[in-house]
Formats: C-alpha cells, sequence, structure tokens
C-alpha cells in the first residue's frame, strides 16, 4: 500500500464518519496496517465503535488511548459518555477532566 493511498483512506475514513456512516469508516480504519493507525486513526476506531453499539469495545479503546494521550478533552468526553450510559459515576471524574483540559467541551 502506497503512502498516497493510505492518506486517501483515512481521508475516506473521516469522510464516512462525517456523513453518519460509522460502520464502514470503521472497515476503512481497521483495514489499515497497524504500522500507519496513527493517533486519529486510533480515535476514529473508539468513536466509531461508540457510535456503532459497541460501548465495551469502545471503552477498551478509549482507556487505551488515555494510556497514549492523558491530555485529550476529547478522550476524556467519550470515556464519560460511556460511563454515564451505564451509571457509572467514574463519568463524573472524566467528564471533569475533559472540561479541566479544554473549559469549551461542554
Amino acid at each position: 500500500m502506497t503512502a498516497q493511498t493510505q492518506i486517501d483512506q483515512k481521508k475516506e475514513a473521516f469522510r464516512l464518519f462525517e456523513e453518519g456512516r460509522y460502520q464502514e469508516s470503521l472497515q476503512i480504519c481497521t483495514g489499515l496496517p497497524a504500522a500507519d493507525r496513527d493517533a486519529a486513526v486510533e480515535v476514529l476506531v473508539a468513536t466509531n465503535l461508540y457510535y456503532t453499539g459497541k460501548p465495551g469495545d469502545a471503552e477498551v479503546c478509549f482507556r487505551d488511548l488515555l494510556q497514549k494521550m492523558p491530555e485529550s478533552s476529547y478522550v476524556h468526553s467519550y470515556l464519560g459518555k460511556i460511563l454515564e450510559e451505564r451509571g457509572d459515576e467514574g463519568a463524573i471524574v472524566e467528564y471533569a477532566a475533559a472540561v479541566h483540559l479544554d473549559p469549551t467541551n461542554q
């Protein structure tokens, strides 16, 4: 796979996500070689998992991402959403972290 092909596939995955075509976006992301999955693609995988009704898998991905990106308001906020949906009070901590990191993330 050429570098340009990989860039094109990443752009397509993001375009599909923006259109709400989460499963198709997820398929492209997971089809990329692991070495070519940058942080943005890993976040996209986790977010696609969330929107395709796989909160458990999404949680695992977001928790892994927190190890790599502890300063990501986006990651904290999505983890908060997942925890809130299952009634886990840890959601409050995640939402607070998200707002602390980015006060505009309400």
